[in-house]
Protein backbone atom coordinates (compact mmCIF):
# COMPACT_ATOMS: atom_id res chain seq x y z
CA UNK A 1 0.00 0.00 0.00
CA UNK A 2 1.94 3.11 -1.09
CA UNK A 3 2.25 5.57 1.72
CA UNK A 4 4.55 8.34 3.14
CA UNK A 5 3.05 11.27 1.55
CA UNK A 6 2.75 14.35 3.50
CA UNK A 7 -0.02 15.99 0.91
CA UNK A 8 -2.04 14.20 -1.88
CA UNK A 9 -2.66 16.12 -4.79
CA UNK A 10 -6.11 14.85 -6.48
CA UNK A 11 -5.90 16.09 -9.87
CA UNK A 12 -3.33 17.29 -12.06
CA UNK A 13 -4.94 19.90 -13.86
CA UNK A 14 -4.77 23.67 -14.02
CA UNK A 15 -5.18 24.16 -10.57
CA UNK A 16 -3.37 20.83 -9.10
CA UNK A 17 0.11 21.36 -11.15
CA UNK A 18 0.60 24.33 -9.19
CA UNK A 19 -0.60 23.28 -5.81
CA UNK A 20 1.82 20.20 -6.29
CA UNK A 21 4.75 22.56 -7.09
CA UNK A 22 4.06 24.92 -3.80
CA UNK A 23 4.30 22.52 -1.18
CA UNK A 24 6.70 20.32 -2.71
CA UNK A 25 8.91 23.74 -2.26
CA UNK A 26 7.12 24.47 0.83
CA UNK A 27 9.45 20.68 1.77
CA UNK A 28 6.59 18.25 1.84
CA UNK A 29 6.34 14.91 0.35
CA UNK A 30 3.89 15.32 -2.53
CA UNK A 31 1.70 12.45 -4.62
CA UNK A 32 0.10 14.33 -7.53
CA UNK A 33 -2.96 11.70 -8.79
CA UNK A 34 -4.16 12.62 -12.41
CA UNK A 35 -6.79 10.62 -14.25
CA UNK A 36 -5.71 11.53 -17.58
CA UNK A 37 -2.37 10.97 -19.58
CA UNK A 38 1.19 12.50 -18.13
CA UNK A 39 2.54 15.05 -20.02
CA UNK A 40 6.48 15.14 -20.67
CA UNK A 41 7.52 18.17 -20.25
CA UNK A 42 10.94 17.60 -22.14
CA UNK A 43 8.58 16.15 -24.81
CA UNK A 44 4.77 18.64 -24.97
CA UNK A 45 2.74 17.41 -28.23
CA UNK A 46 2.26 19.49 -30.82
CA UNK A 47 -1.34 19.93 -30.35
CA UNK A 48 -0.55 21.00 -27.02
CA UNK A 49 1.93 23.51 -27.63
CA UNK A 50 0.01 24.92 -30.77
CA UNK A 51 -0.42 28.88 -30.33
CA UNK A 52 -3.99 27.56 -31.90
CA UNK A 53 -5.43 25.23 -29.34
CA UNK A 54 -5.98 22.01 -31.30
CA UNK A 55 -5.92 20.03 -28.17
CA UNK A 56 -8.99 21.18 -27.19
CA UNK A 57 -10.69 18.87 -30.32
CA UNK A 58 -8.87 15.75 -29.06
CA UNK A 59 -10.22 13.31 -27.77
CA UNK A 60 -7.94 11.74 -26.21
CA UNK A 61 -7.36 14.62 -23.52
CA UNK A 62 -10.62 15.06 -22.09
CA UNK A 63 -13.04 12.67 -20.22
CA UNK A 64 -15.27 10.38 -22.33
CA UNK A 65 -18.73 10.60 -22.88
CA UNK A 66 -19.41 13.73 -20.02
CA UNK A 67 -22.49 15.39 -21.33
CA UNK A 68 -24.36 18.98 -19.95
CA UNK A 69 -27.99 20.10 -20.30
CA UNK A 70 -26.38 23.53 -21.23
CA UNK A 71 -28.74 25.13 -23.58
CA UNK A 72 -31.24 27.80 -22.18
CA UNK A 73 -34.11 25.97 -23.29
CA UNK A 74 -34.85 23.34 -20.04
CA UNK A 75 -36.40 20.82 -22.74
CA UNK A 76 -33.44 20.45 -24.74
CA UNK A 77 -31.68 17.77 -24.20
CA UNK A 78 -28.12 17.11 -22.52
CA UNK A 79 -25.39 17.45 -25.15
CA UNK A 80 -21.35 16.66 -25.00
CA UNK A 81 -19.33 18.72 -22.53
CA UNK A 82 -16.03 18.77 -22.12
CA UNK A 83 -13.92 18.59 -19.15
CA UNK A 84 -9.88 18.10 -19.29
CA UNK A 85 -8.28 14.72 -18.35
CA UNK A 86 -4.84 15.03 -18.77
CA UNK A 87 -1.77 16.53 -17.52
CA UNK A 88 -2.14 20.48 -17.04
CA UNK A 89 -5.71 20.30 -17.40
CA UNK A 90 -7.90 23.15 -19.18
CA UNK A 91 -4.80 25.18 -19.34
CA UNK A 92 -3.68 22.56 -21.28
CA UNK A 93 -6.69 22.37 -23.97
CA UNK A 94 -8.60 25.66 -24.21
CA UNK A 95 -8.05 29.26 -25.94
CA UNK A 96 -5.38 30.64 -23.23
CA UNK A 97 -7.11 33.82 -22.50
CA UNK A 98 -5.37 35.39 -19.61
CA UNK A 99 -7.86 38.09 -18.07
CA UNK A 100 -8.31 38.41 -13.99
CA UNK A 101 -11.37 39.48 -14.10
CA UNK A 102 -12.88 42.96 -12.50
CA UNK A 103 -11.81 44.38 -9.40
CA UNK A 104 -15.75 43.98 -8.09
CA UNK A 105 -15.37 40.56 -8.53
CA UNK A 106 -13.11 40.06 -5.71
CA UNK A 107 -14.49 42.95 -3.75
CA UNK A 108 -17.70 41.20 -3.71
CA UNK A 109 -15.81 37.57 -2.61
CA UNK A 110 -14.24 39.69 0.16
CA UNK A 111 -17.22 40.46 1.80
CA UNK A 112 -17.87 36.64 2.70
CA UNK A 113 -14.28 36.41 3.16
CA UNK A 114 -12.02 39.15 3.94
CA UNK A 115 -8.91 37.39 3.60
CA UNK A 116 -9.73 36.97 -0.20
CA UNK A 117 -9.42 41.18 -0.64
CA UNK A 118 -8.66 42.51 -4.00
CA UNK A 119 -5.57 43.66 -2.73
CA UNK A 120 -4.38 40.50 -1.68
CA UNK A 121 -5.86 38.71 -5.11
CA UNK A 122 -3.95 40.81 -7.31
CA UNK A 123 -0.74 40.49 -5.85
CA UNK A 124 -1.22 37.01 -6.70
CA UNK A 125 -2.06 37.77 -10.26
CA UNK A 126 1.08 39.63 -9.76
CA UNK A 127 3.44 37.12 -9.03
CA UNK A 128 2.50 34.43 -11.29
CA UNK A 129 2.60 36.55 -14.33
CA UNK A 130 5.80 37.34 -16.90
CA UNK A 131 3.83 39.70 -18.74
CA UNK A 132 5.54 40.73 -22.18
CA UNK A 133 4.10 44.70 -22.49
CA UNK A 134 3.70 45.86 -19.29
CA UNK A 135 6.17 46.79 -16.45
CA UNK A 136 4.50 48.54 -13.92
CA UNK A 137 3.57 47.64 -10.02
CA UNK A 138 0.17 46.27 -11.11
CA UNK A 139 2.25 43.90 -13.83
CA UNK A 140 3.97 40.36 -12.87
CA UNK A 141 7.53 40.25 -14.60
CA UNK A 142 9.46 36.95 -14.09
CA UNK A 143 6.39 35.14 -13.02
CA UNK A 144 6.29 31.26 -14.36
CA UNK A 145 2.94 32.54 -16.25
CA UNK A 146 4.11 34.12 -19.66
CA UNK A 147 1.55 36.51 -20.75
CA UNK A 148 1.23 38.69 -24.11
CA UNK A 149 -0.97 40.49 -26.23
CA UNK A 150 -1.41 40.85 -30.07
CA UNK A 151 -0.92 44.80 -30.84
CA UNK A 152 -3.34 46.64 -32.89
CA UNK A 153 -1.15 47.49 -35.72
CA UNK A 154 -0.66 43.54 -36.30
CA UNK A 155 -4.44 42.81 -36.48
CA UNK A 156 -5.85 41.29 -39.16
CA UNK A 157 -8.35 42.69 -41.45
CA UNK A 158 -11.49 41.28 -39.90
CA UNK A 159 -10.57 41.82 -36.43
CA UNK A 160 -9.49 45.18 -37.14
CA UNK A 161 -12.80 46.57 -38.81
CA UNK A 162 -14.92 45.15 -35.29
CA UNK A 163 -12.16 47.01 -33.44
CA UNK A 164 -12.37 50.59 -35.82
CA UNK A 165 -16.79 49.82 -35.51
CA UNK A 166 -16.37 49.74 -31.40
CA UNK A 167 -14.81 52.81 -31.61
CA UNK A 168 -16.99 54.43 -33.72
CA UNK A 169 -20.04 53.09 -31.34
CA UNK A 170 -18.45 55.22 -28.65
CA UNK A 171 -16.35 52.44 -26.98
CA UNK A 172 -12.60 53.47 -26.40
CA UNK A 173 -9.63 51.58 -26.97
CA UNK A 174 -8.57 49.21 -23.65
CA UNK A 175 -4.37 48.71 -24.11
CA UNK A 176 -4.49 46.07 -20.84
CA UNK A 177 -8.36 45.19 -19.85
CA UNK A 178 -6.54 43.33 -16.83
CA UNK A 179 -5.55 47.03 -14.90
CA UNK A 180 -8.18 48.37 -16.53
CA UNK A 181 -12.11 48.11 -15.83
CA UNK A 182 -13.89 50.06 -17.78
CA UNK A 183 -15.78 49.56 -20.88
CA UNK A 184 -14.02 49.09 -24.14
CA UNK A 185 -12.08 47.22 -26.80
CA UNK A 186 -8.25 45.99 -26.94
CA UNK A 187 -6.12 42.97 -27.70
CA UNK A 188 -6.70 39.74 -25.11
CA UNK A 189 -3.88 38.46 -22.66
CA UNK A 190 -3.26 35.25 -23.76
CA UNK A 191 -1.06 32.50 -21.65
CA UNK A 192 1.85 32.10 -23.98
CA UNK A 193 5.38 32.56 -25.29
CA UNK A 194 6.37 33.67 -28.53
CA UNK A 195 5.96 30.20 -29.88
CA UNK A 196 4.14 28.10 -27.33
CA UNK A 197 1.48 27.73 -25.24
CA UNK A 198 2.10 28.23 -21.72
CA UNK A 199 -0.07 25.46 -19.12
CA UNK A 200 -0.03 25.09 -15.42
CA UNK A 201 2.15 21.69 -16.53
CA UNK A 202 4.85 23.81 -18.65
CA UNK A 203 5.14 26.51 -15.86
CA UNK A 204 5.02 24.25 -12.43
CA UNK A 205 6.59 21.37 -13.83
CA UNK A 206 9.20 21.54 -15.59
CA UNK A 207 11.69 18.44 -16.47
CA UNK A 208 14.19 19.32 -14.44
CA UNK A 209 12.17 19.31 -11.48
CA UNK A 210 10.21 16.14 -12.51
CA UNK A 211 13.77 14.15 -12.60
CA UNK A 212 14.17 14.83 -9.21
CA UNK A 213 11.42 12.62 -8.27
CA UNK A 214 9.25 15.14 -6.52
CA UNK A 215 6.07 15.64 -6.93
CA UNK A 216 5.85 12.11 -7.74
CA UNK A 217 3.49 12.16 -10.74
CA UNK A 218 1.22 9.23 -11.36
CA UNK A 219 -1.13 9.61 -13.99
CA UNK A 220 -4.29 6.83 -14.82
CA UNK A 221 -5.17 7.08 -11.58
CA UNK A 222 -9.06 8.15 -11.35
CA UNK A 223 -9.62 8.75 -7.39
CA UNK A 224 -12.81 7.10 -6.34
CA UNK A 225 -13.37 8.16 -2.55
CA UNK A 226 -11.90 9.66 -0.11
CA UNK A 227 -10.94 7.87 3.08
CA UNK A 228 -11.46 9.17 6.44
CA UNK A 229 -10.53 7.81 10.15
CA UNK A 230 -13.44 10.00 12.24
CA UNK A 231 -13.90 13.16 10.98
CA UNK A 232 -10.59 13.25 9.35
CA UNK A 233 -9.14 12.81 5.85
CA UNK A 234 -6.47 9.86 6.06
CA UNK A 235 -6.12 9.49 2.10
CA UNK A 236 -7.63 8.00 -1.20
CA UNK A 237 -9.33 4.93 -2.76
CA UNK A 238 -8.63 4.95 -6.10
CA UNK A 239 -7.89 2.79 -9.23
CA UNK A 240 -4.97 2.35 -11.60
CA UNK A 241 -4.70 0.23 -14.79
CA UNK A 242 -8.09 -1.37 -13.60
CA UNK A 243 -7.01 -2.30 -10.41
CA UNK A 244 -8.18 -0.81 -6.86
CA UNK A 245 -5.27 0.97 -4.89
CA UNK A 246 -5.28 3.27 -1.67
CA UNK A 247 -2.94 6.25 -0.79
CA UNK A 248 -2.48 7.91 2.43
CA UNK A 249 -0.80 11.36 3.11
CA UNK A 250 -1.55 13.49 6.34
CA UNK A 251 -3.36 15.85 4.19
CA UNK A 252 -5.17 15.70 0.74
CA UNK A 253 -6.00 18.70 -1.39
CA UNK A 254 -8.64 18.35 -4.39
CA UNK A 255 -8.29 19.73 -7.59
CA UNK A 256 -10.52 18.19 -9.98
CA UNK A 257 -12.72 21.05 -10.87
CA UNK A 258 -15.77 22.53 -10.29
CA UNK A 259 -17.57 19.23 -11.74
CA UNK A 260 -15.48 16.53 -10.15
CA UNK A 261 -14.79 17.77 -7.02
CA UNK A 262 -18.16 18.26 -5.81
CA UNK A 263 -18.94 14.41 -7.10
CA UNK A 264 -15.83 13.06 -5.80
CA UNK A 265 -17.06 14.83 -2.06
CA UNK A 266 -20.03 13.25 -2.69
CA UNK A 267 -19.03 9.84 -3.36
CA UNK A 268 -17.66 9.97 -0.25
CA UNK A 269 -20.09 11.04 2.18
CA UNK A 270 -19.79 14.76 1.69
CA UNK A 271 -22.89 16.91 1.12
CA UNK A 272 -26.77 16.92 0.80
CA UNK A 273 -27.86 14.49 3.83
CA UNK A 274 -31.00 13.39 1.97
CA UNK A 275 -29.66 13.02 -1.49
CA UNK A 276 -26.58 10.90 -0.34
CA UNK A 277 -28.74 8.65 2.22
CA UNK A 278 -30.99 8.41 -1.06
CA UNK A 279 -28.26 6.91 -3.31
CA UNK A 280 -27.41 4.77 -0.19
CA UNK A 281 -23.83 6.46 1.00
CA UNK A 282 -23.11 7.03 4.39
CA UNK A 283 -23.05 10.73 5.21
CA UNK A 284 -19.23 11.59 6.82
CA UNK A 285 -20.65 15.21 7.26
CA UNK A 286 -23.66 17.28 5.85
CA UNK A 287 -22.74 20.30 3.81
CA UNK A 288 -25.32 21.25 1.12
CA UNK A 289 -23.71 22.87 -0.83
CA UNK A 290 -22.18 20.54 -2.54
CA UNK A 291 -22.36 20.57 -5.92
CA UNK A 292 -25.00 23.31 -6.23
CA UNK A 293 -24.14 27.01 -7.04
CA UNK A 294 -22.83 25.68 -10.27
CA UNK A 295 -22.10 28.56 -12.71
CA UNK A 296 -20.66 29.27 -16.24
CA UNK A 297 -20.26 32.12 -18.53
CA UNK A 298 -23.14 31.19 -21.47
CA UNK A 299 -22.63 32.08 -24.73
CA UNK A 300 -23.83 32.74 -28.44
CA UNK A 301 -21.67 32.61 -31.45
CA UNK A 302 -23.17 34.89 -34.59
CA UNK A 303 -20.79 33.82 -37.08
CA UNK A 304 -19.64 34.84 -40.47
CA UNK A 305 -17.87 33.48 -43.81
CA UNK A 306 -14.76 36.01 -44.47
CA UNK A 307 -13.37 36.71 -47.95
CA UNK A 308 -10.02 35.61 -48.54
CA UNK A 309 -8.75 39.07 -48.22
CA UNK A 310 -9.98 40.03 -44.74
CA UNK A 311 -8.59 35.82 -43.19
CA UNK A 312 -5.74 35.82 -40.96
CA UNK A 313 -2.58 35.55 -42.17
CA UNK A 314 -0.71 32.26 -41.70
CA UNK A 315 1.91 34.45 -39.54
CA UNK A 316 -0.57 35.05 -36.80
CA UNK A 317 -1.41 31.22 -35.52
CA UNK A 318 -3.30 31.92 -32.44
CA UNK A 319 -7.44 31.97 -32.19
CA UNK A 320 -8.14 34.90 -29.82
CA UNK A 321 -7.15 38.19 -30.57
CA UNK A 322 -9.35 41.27 -28.91
CA UNK A 323 -12.44 41.90 -28.02
CA UNK A 324 -14.86 43.94 -26.26
CA UNK A 325 -16.00 44.53 -22.83
CA UNK A 326 -19.79 46.45 -22.40
CA UNK A 327 -21.62 47.14 -19.53
CA UNK A 328 -25.50 46.28 -20.15
CA UNK A 329 -27.08 48.72 -17.52
CA UNK A 330 -29.86 46.69 -16.66
CA UNK A 331 -30.33 46.14 -12.73
CA UNK A 332 -26.42 47.56 -12.53
CA UNK A 333 -25.05 45.53 -15.02
CA UNK A 334 -21.27 46.30 -15.21
CA UNK A 335 -18.62 44.95 -17.08
CA UNK A 336 -21.21 42.34 -17.56
CA UNK A 337 -20.93 41.22 -21.53
CA UNK A 338 -18.03 40.20 -23.31
CA UNK A 339 -17.16 39.92 -26.94
CA UNK A 340 -14.67 37.91 -28.73
CA UNK A 341 -13.60 39.13 -32.03
CA UNK A 342 -12.69 36.28 -34.11
CA UNK A 343 -11.36 36.17 -37.93
CA UNK A 344 -11.21 32.39 -37.75
CA UNK A 345 -12.98 29.55 -35.79
CA UNK A 346 -11.16 26.66 -35.68
CA UNK A 347 -7.44 25.06 -36.61
CA UNK A 348 -8.51 23.82 -40.23
CA UNK A 349 -8.76 25.30 -43.54
CA UNK A 350 -12.73 25.39 -43.29
CA UNK A 351 -12.23 27.48 -39.69
CA UNK A 352 -9.53 30.05 -41.27
CA UNK A 353 -12.86 31.38 -43.65
CA UNK A 354 -15.07 31.36 -40.97
CA UNK A 355 -15.01 34.61 -38.09
CA UNK A 356 -17.80 36.06 -36.23
CA UNK A 357 -18.59 37.31 -32.52
CA UNK A 358 -18.42 35.48 -29.87
CA UNK A 359 -20.80 37.12 -27.01
CA UNK A 360 -20.84 35.76 -23.36
CA UNK A 361 -22.67 37.23 -20.23
CA UNK A 362 -20.13 37.98 -18.09
CA UNK A 363 -22.17 38.09 -14.49
CA UNK A 364 -24.13 35.53 -14.74
CA UNK A 365 -27.03 35.33 -12.18
CA UNK A 366 -28.61 31.78 -13.08
CA UNK A 367 -27.25 28.91 -10.83
CA UNK A 368 -27.19 25.20 -11.43
CA UNK A 369 -26.00 22.25 -9.70
CA UNK A 370 -23.74 19.07 -10.39
CA UNK A 371 -25.06 15.72 -8.87
CA UNK A 372 -24.46 12.09 -8.53
CA UNK A 373 -27.05 10.47 -10.72
CA UNK A 374 -26.18 7.09 -8.68
CA UNK A 375 -23.92 5.92 -6.19
CA UNK A 376 -20.29 4.07 -7.66
CA UNK A 377 -17.36 5.29 -8.90
CA UNK A 378 -18.15 4.59 -12.45
CA UNK A 379 -21.08 6.93 -12.63
CA UNK A 380 -21.12 10.09 -14.85
CA UNK A 381 -23.10 13.40 -13.21
CA UNK A 382 -26.18 15.19 -13.75
CA UNK A 383 -25.15 18.67 -14.72
CA UNK A 384 -27.43 21.22 -15.22
CA UNK A 385 -26.85 24.84 -15.76
CA UNK A 386 -30.32 26.46 -15.94
CA UNK A 387 -28.47 29.34 -18.54
CA UNK A 388 -30.97 32.28 -18.94
CA UNK A 389 -33.34 30.77 -16.50
CA UNK A 390 -33.21 34.66 -14.55
CA UNK A 391 -34.98 36.75 -16.36
CA UNK A 392 -32.26 39.39 -16.03
CA UNK A 393 -29.62 37.37 -17.59
CA UNK A 394 -32.34 37.41 -20.76
CA UNK A 395 -32.13 40.43 -21.10
CA UNK A 396 -28.40 41.26 -20.64
CA UNK A 397 -27.51 38.39 -23.31
CA UNK A 398 -30.79 40.19 -25.43
CA UNK A 399 -28.66 43.34 -25.18
CA UNK A 400 -25.03 41.47 -26.04
CA UNK A 401 -26.44 40.20 -29.20
CA UNK A 402 -28.09 42.69 -30.82
CA UNK A 403 -24.94 45.20 -29.99
CA UNK A 404 -23.16 42.67 -31.80
CA UNK A 405 -25.43 42.59 -34.74
CA UNK A 406 -24.65 46.38 -35.07
CA UNK A 407 -21.22 45.56 -34.89
CA UNK A 408 -21.45 43.30 -37.76
CA UNK A 409 -24.25 45.88 -39.34
CA UNK A 410 -21.53 48.39 -39.43
CA UNK A 411 -20.56 49.77 -43.21
CA UNK A 412 -16.63 48.87 -42.91
CA UNK A 413 -17.39 45.17 -41.43
CA UNK A 414 -19.57 44.59 -43.95
CA UNK A 415 -16.98 44.72 -46.43
CA UNK A 416 -14.92 42.49 -44.35
CA UNK A 417 -17.50 39.32 -44.28
CA UNK A 418 -20.43 37.75 -46.49
CA UNK A 419 -23.65 36.05 -44.56
CA UNK A 420 -24.25 36.34 -40.52
CA UNK A 421 -25.47 33.02 -38.96
CA UNK A 422 -26.12 31.70 -35.74
CA UNK A 423 -23.01 29.05 -35.23
CA UNK A 424 -23.80 25.86 -32.82
CA UNK A 425 -21.54 23.43 -32.23
CA UNK A 426 -24.00 20.64 -33.98
CA UNK A 427 -22.52 17.10 -34.74
CA UNK A 428 -20.62 18.37 -38.17
CA UNK A 429 -19.19 21.01 -37.01
CA UNK A 430 -17.97 18.65 -34.00
CA UNK A 431 -16.98 15.22 -36.48
CA UNK A 432 -15.32 18.43 -38.95
CA UNK A 433 -13.29 19.54 -35.69
CA UNK A 434 -11.62 15.60 -34.85
CA UNK A 435 -7.95 16.07 -35.63
CA UNK A 436 -6.62 14.29 -38.77
CA UNK A 437 -5.26 14.39 -42.55
CA UNK A 438 -8.79 13.47 -43.52
CA UNK A 439 -10.24 16.11 -41.53
CA UNK A 440 -7.70 18.92 -42.62
CA UNK A 441 -7.96 18.13 -46.77
CA UNK A 442 -11.69 18.03 -46.33
CA UNK A 443 -11.71 20.78 -44.74
CA UNK A 444 -9.72 22.53 -47.12
CA UNK A 445 -11.96 21.52 -49.80
CA UNK A 446 -15.22 22.93 -48.23
CA UNK A 447 -13.46 26.21 -47.67
CA UNK A 448 -12.72 26.25 -51.54
CA UNK A 449 -16.07 25.73 -52.36
CA UNK A 450 -17.37 28.36 -49.35
CA UNK A 451 -15.73 31.22 -51.42
CA UNK A 452 -17.68 30.05 -55.23
CA UNK A 453 -20.87 32.10 -56.32
CA UNK A 454 -23.01 33.16 -52.75
CA UNK A 455 -25.88 30.90 -53.76
CA UNK A 456 -23.81 28.05 -53.41
CA UNK A 457 -22.20 29.32 -50.26
CA UNK A 458 -25.49 30.12 -48.32
CA UNK A 459 -26.94 26.50 -49.45
CA UNK A 460 -23.45 25.05 -47.69
CA UNK A 461 -23.79 26.79 -44.71
CA UNK A 462 -27.89 26.31 -44.04
CA UNK A 463 -26.94 22.45 -44.51
CA UNK A 464 -24.00 22.08 -42.68
CA UNK A 465 -23.30 24.54 -39.80
CA UNK A 466 -25.87 27.48 -39.47
CA UNK A 467 -28.76 27.42 -36.75
CA UNK A 468 -30.62 30.22 -37.53
CA UNK A 469 -31.63 32.19 -40.79
CA UNK A 470 -28.92 34.18 -43.46
CA UNK A 471 -30.96 36.64 -44.44
CA UNK A 472 -29.09 39.92 -43.59
CA UNK A 473 -32.32 42.30 -42.93
CA UNK A 474 -32.53 39.46 -39.66
CA UNK A 475 -29.58 41.36 -38.20
CA UNK A 476 -32.27 44.40 -37.85
CA UNK A 477 -34.83 42.03 -36.66
CA UNK A 478 -35.69 42.07 -33.25
CA UNK A 479 -37.43 39.00 -32.89
CA UNK A 480 -34.83 37.07 -34.62
CA UNK A 481 -32.25 38.67 -32.37
CA UNK A 482 -34.39 37.13 -29.43
CA UNK A 483 -34.63 34.04 -30.99
CA UNK A 484 -30.94 33.84 -32.20
CA UNK A 485 -30.60 34.60 -28.41
CA UNK A 486 -32.58 31.71 -26.78
CA UNK A 487 -32.19 29.06 -29.24
CA UNK A 488 -28.04 30.11 -29.87
CA UNK A 489 -26.79 30.00 -26.00
CA UNK A 490 -24.72 27.14 -25.07
CA UNK A 491 -21.87 27.26 -22.20
CA UNK A 492 -18.17 27.59 -22.09
CA UNK A 493 -16.29 26.17 -20.25
CA UNK A 494 -15.60 28.20 -17.21
CA UNK A 495 -17.32 25.70 -14.43
CA UNK A 496 -17.29 27.66 -10.86
CA UNK A 497 -18.98 27.58 -7.94
CA UNK A 498 -19.74 24.01 -6.64
CA UNK A 499 -17.62 24.41 -3.49
CA UNK A 500 -17.86 27.84 -2.52
CA UNK A 501 -15.64 29.49 -0.12
CA UNK A 502 -17.26 30.93 3.21
CA UNK A 503 -18.01 30.81 6.99
CA UNK A 504 -18.95 27.96 9.18
CA UNK A 505 -22.05 29.62 9.58
CA UNK A 506 -23.09 30.04 6.18
CA UNK A 507 -25.52 27.10 5.08
CA UNK A 508 -24.43 27.28 1.08
CA UNK A 509 -19.73 27.39 2.46
CA UNK A 510 -18.55 24.22 1.72
CA UNK A 511 -14.84 25.23 2.51
CA UNK A 512 -13.12 28.23 4.82
CA UNK A 513 -11.14 31.23 3.56
CA UNK A 514 -8.36 28.38 3.43
CA UNK A 515 -10.10 26.04 1.29
CA UNK A 516 -10.50 23.76 4.37
CA UNK A 517 -12.93 21.59 3.97
CA UNK A 518 -15.80 22.80 7.03
CA UNK A 519 -16.18 20.24 9.40
CA UNK A 520 -12.97 18.29 8.52
CA UNK A 521 -9.32 17.67 9.42
CA UNK A 522 -6.93 17.40 6.36
CA UNK A 523 -8.81 17.58 3.65
CA UNK A 524 -8.80 21.18 1.57
CA UNK A 525 -10.17 22.20 -1.90
CA UNK A 526 -7.72 24.44 -4.29
CA UNK A 527 -9.90 24.96 -7.94
CA UNK A 528 -12.38 26.65 -9.41
CA UNK A 529 -15.40 25.54 -6.85
CA UNK A 530 -14.44 27.31 -4.16
CA UNK A 531 -15.54 30.49 -5.87
CA UNK A 532 -18.36 32.54 -4.22
CA UNK A 533 -19.40 34.27 -7.67
CA UNK A 534 -17.52 33.80 -11.35
CA UNK A 535 -15.41 36.26 -12.27
CA UNK A 536 -16.13 38.61 -15.22
CA UNK A 537 -13.18 36.65 -16.89
CA UNK A 538 -12.27 33.48 -19.10
CA UNK A 539 -11.26 31.30 -15.71
CA UNK A 540 -7.67 29.83 -16.79
CA UNK A 541 -5.90 32.72 -14.81
CA UNK A 542 -8.19 33.39 -12.04
CA UNK A 543 -8.22 29.10 -11.04
CA UNK A 544 -4.44 29.75 -10.86
CA UNK A 545 -4.58 32.49 -8.80
CA UNK A 546 -6.88 30.37 -6.77
CA UNK A 547 -4.42 27.31 -6.62
CA UNK A 548 -1.76 30.32 -6.22
CA UNK A 549 -3.40 31.69 -3.16
CA UNK A 550 -4.83 28.68 -1.49
CA UNK A 551 -1.45 26.86 -1.40
CA UNK A 552 -0.05 29.88 0.22
CA UNK A 553 -2.61 29.99 2.96
CA UNK A 554 -1.60 26.31 3.69
CA UNK A 555 1.91 26.86 3.98
CA UNK A 556 2.18 30.09 6.09
CA UNK A 557 0.16 27.70 8.81
CA UNK A 558 1.32 24.29 7.98
CA UNK A 559 4.93 24.13 6.57
CA UNK A 560 8.24 26.02 5.89
CA UNK A 561 8.16 29.45 3.11
CA UNK A 562 9.28 28.06 -0.09
CA UNK A 563 12.89 27.78 -0.19
CA UNK A 564 14.67 31.08 -1.27
CA UNK A 565 15.86 28.31 -4.83
CA UNK A 566 12.16 28.82 -6.24
CA UNK A 567 12.86 32.25 -6.55
CA UNK A 568 14.28 31.87 -10.24
CA UNK A 569 11.24 30.22 -11.24
CA UNK A 570 9.18 33.08 -10.00
CA UNK A 571 7.24 31.49 -7.32
CA UNK A 572 8.33 33.84 -4.04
Amino acid sequence: MPSGFDVIVVGGGTSGCIVARRFVDGGARVLLLEAGQDIDPDDVPSDISDLYPRSYYNPDYAWPGLQAQQQADPASPPSPFTQARVLGGGSALMGMVALRGLSADYESWSKTVPEWSTAEVERTFVRLEDDADFADERHGRGGPIAVRRLDRASWPAFVAALGAASERAGFRYIADFNTDDRDGFGPLPLSRTASSRVSSASAFLPGWLRAGGSPRVQSGVEVDQLLFSGSRCVGVRATAGGQPVTFHADRVVVCGGAVFTPLLLQRSGIGDANMLRKLGIEVVTPLGGVGENLQNHPVVYLATHIPRAARQPRSIRQGFIAGLRASSGIEGGFGDLNAAYLNKSSWHGLGESIGGLGVSLMAPRSRGSVRLAQAGSSNRPEILFNFLSDPVDRRRMQFGVELAAELLADGDVRKHRHEVFTAGYNQVVRALNAPGFRNAALTTLIAALLDGPGFGRRSMLRIGMSTGALSERRLRDPMWRERTMLAGTFGTYHVAGTCAMGPADDPEAVVDYRGDVIGLDGLTIADASIMRTIPRANTNLPVQMVAMRIADLQLNSSYPHPSSSAGAEGLT
